[in-house]
């Protein structure tokens, strides 16, 4: 059984601290890092406009990033006008991110572990670090404590080829929305190994 090493809260902080993300966990202003003029740093962000994505671009924004967004442009499509926006369904097509580099990339939107693998595929040669918004619930049930070593949760094989859009997920319910996420942090490292933060964190609420 394949596991994924869990990014604990500390990690990302130490993470985030070196692409100079820390705004996302740190979102006071006291603690904002300014960048030197003209040394921008350049952020794609895969959604962007909705839940978590809006309070990710406005700390960016804050720290002096040069954010873009990859998205339908269906979602708050008039929520940051200034900022360049890729548009792209992931159910169809990645193709908007082949134009562009990036330091980083904040994927908030995957679900599917073949839009993961595809973007990253598209990225790899173009973008330096992958952060991949993924869930606690990628682990599989368990009596004890839960560490990086613990177990994900599976998908059947045979069940795979159902998961092909993300409508698909929501019919199914929670049932299979950890192990998929578990895949999708997987499919990440393999295109992109070693340059891959997987965040999985338990309710998201509030800044």
């Amino acid at each position: 059984m394949t596991t994924t090493p869990r990014t604990t809260r500390r990690d990302f902080l130490r993470a985030s601290a070196g692409l100079g993300l820390g705004t996302m966990v740190h979102p006071s202003p006291g603690l904002r890092p300014t960048l030197p003029r003209g040394d921008k740093k350049r952020l794609l962000v895969l959604g962007g406009t909705r839940f978590l994505g809006p309070r990710i671009v406005r700390s960016a924004l804050d720290a002096g990033w040069d954010v873009t967004l990859f998205n339908r442009g269906k979602s708050n499509p008039t929520l940051f006008p200034d900022l360049e926006t890729l548009i792209g369904d992931r159910n169809v097509s990645h193709d908007a991110l082949k134009a562009g580099r990036w330091d980083a990339a904040v994927d908030t939107s995957g679900y599917i572990p073949h839009h993961v693998l595809e973007a990253c595929e598209i990225l790899k040669d173009r973008c330096e670090h992958y952060v991949f918004i993924s869930t606690l619930s990628v682990y599989a049930e368990s009596e004890g404590l839960l560490d990086e070593s613990s177990p994900v949760g599976q998908v059947e094989p045979e069940k795979m080829d159902e998961f092909q859009v993300i409508a698909d997920i929501r019919k199914y319910g929670m049932r299979y929305y950890g192990p998929l996420k578990a895949l999708c942090e997987q499919a990440a490292e393999s295109a992109m190994p070693g340059r891959v933060s997987n965040v999985r964190p338990g309710l998201i609420v509030g800044p």
